[in-house]
């Protein structure tokens, strides 16, 4: 089979802006840093980009096992999902964690979508911000 080298690499990032997406897959990750988190798969829902897909990492503890400073992007996207910002959650729990992030897929969110150049694989999507549809 011949593939393009375009095509093995991927497409280009979305454009920035506001975006109303699905969490579509998200799988717990140890990452080479000792971290853990989640590597996630979200999909446009409409509009010029709808069935593109934006990669999102989150770093939930970091390689110590304490809250990562990141952290709080997690609990955004949670919040956007479930609507409930009163909702606890043990964060050190990797069970827990994973279960709710589980309760999300499919859920369609809102999110800002910014352009990431400082990667030495080139322009990137980063999600910024997360809110509830």
């Amino acid at each position: 089979m011949r593939l393009s080298l375009k095509s093995l690499a991927g497409q280009d990032p979305i454009p920035a802006g506001p975006y109303a997406v699905a969490l579509v897959k998200a799988v717990a990750k140890d990452f080479d840093s000792g971290s853990f988190g989640f590597q996630a798969q979200f999909k446009v829902l409409e509009g010029e980009q709808e069935g593109r897909n934006v990669f999102e990492n989150f770093v939930v503890l970091d390689a110590t096992g304490q809250l990562s400073g990141a952290a709080f992007r997690f609990a955004q996207c949670l919040i956007a999902c479930i609507k409930d910002d009163q909702m606890d959650l043990e964060i050190t729990d990797r069970q827990e964690c994973e279960n709710m992030l589980q309760a999300c897929l499919n859920i369609p969110v809102k999110v800002q979508v910014e352009i990431d150049t400082t990667g030495a694989l080139g322009p990137r999507n980063r999600i910024t911000a997360y809110e509830p549809l």
